[in-house]
C-alpha cells in the first residue's frame, strides 16, 4: 500500500471511532502546543520601536518647552524698563 492509502485508512478509522463515540473531536488550532518564539520576537521589537517613538515624543516636547522659555526671557529682556 502506498503511504497516502495508508493515511486515507487511518483517516476512515478514526471518523468511524468518532461517529461511534469512542474518540472525541478535538478542534485544531485553538490551543498553542507550541512556544511562540516568533511572537515573542515581534512583542520585542514592537516595544523598543515603541520606545524609541516615547524618547523622541519626550525630548521634542522638552525641547520646545525650552525653546519658549528661551524666546520670553529673550523678549523679557530686550523691553524698556523705566
Amino acid at each position: 500500500m502506498s503511504s497516502f492509502r495508508l493515511a486515507e485508512l487511518a483517516v476512515e478509522d478514526e471518523i468511524a471511532r468518532l461517529r461511534n463515540g469512542t474518540s472525541a473531536f478535538v478542534l485544531p488550532g485553538v490551543q498553542i502546543m507550541i512556544f511562540p518564539i516568533g511572537l515573542v520576537i515581534t512583542s520585542l521589537w514592537m516595544v523598543i520601536g515603541i520606545g524609541a517613538y516615547a524618547f523622541g515624543t519626550y525630548n521634542r516636547y522638552n525641547f520646545r518647552d525650552n525653546y519658549r522659555r528661551r524666546m520670553a526671557r529673550a523678549e523679557k529682556g530686550s523691553a524698556a524698563r523705566f
